[in-house]
Parts: structure tokens; sequence; C-alpha cells
């Protein structure tokens, strides 16, 4: 079986991975088990727009699926944040829409976690 992975997703991942490989400053990938926070904010769509009451930002309830916005996350961070996504033990995703205005982006907050389950 052979997984296909679309333009747009590799040069989204090749994106990641050079702000990532920026971020570690040369540091190499960590080991053993790892904490992760996803954070992931979409452009508020113009039709949400309003002129004198500015949109906030609010859960986005809508594709693409958390799980899959993690997933790429994930495979953009192999071999640059950490050696393998399967050390990554615990995983929270947060998907938004943006206020207006605002840019979207992802936000990724890792850390080490210990030996012992918290």
């Amino acid at each position: 079986m052979v997984a296909y992975d679309p333009l747009k997703s590799r040069t989204w991942k090749a994106t990641a991975q050079a702000h990532m490989q920026r971020a570690m400053g040369g540091a190499k990938p960590m080991q053993g088990p790892i904490g992760c926070e996803v954070q992931a904010t979409f452009t508020c769509p113009a039709g949400d727009w309003r002129k004198r009451a500015p949109r906030p930002r609010r859960w986005h309830a809508k594709r693409p699926d958390g799980e899959n916005v993690a997933k790429a996350v994930l495979d953009a961070a192999t071999g640059v944040l950490w050696l393998d996504d399967a050390q990554v033990a615990r995983l929270d995703v947060w998907k938004l829409i943006g206020a207006q205005g605002e840019a979207p982006g992802v936000r990724l907050l890792v850390w080490q976690l210990g030996e012992a389950a918290e």
C-alpha cells in the first residue's frame, strides 16, 4: 500500500519543517516521551465579517478534522523536533477561526514528559 501526499500538503510540511529547524537552533531531536499542543487558526470567512462588532476568535467545528491537522504537524516535526511521532504521548489539538483580520497559522508547543505519567 502506498500513501499519497498531495503537493499542497508536501509544500506546507516543508515550510513547517523550515520553521521548526530554525526554532531548534541546531539542537538534536528530542528523545523519550513528549507532550504536544497544536493550535491551528483558520482565516475568518469574509461572510462573517462585521463592521460594528468585529468577530472574535471562535471554535472551528468543520473540516479539516482535528486529527488530520495533528497528523500533518506531527509528520512535519518527525526528524526535526523528535525522532518518531510515536514518541508523542500527550496531544492536545485546538482548531480556531481567527478574529477578523487575524492571519491563519499553526502554533506548536512541545515539551519533554517525565517518565512517570502525571
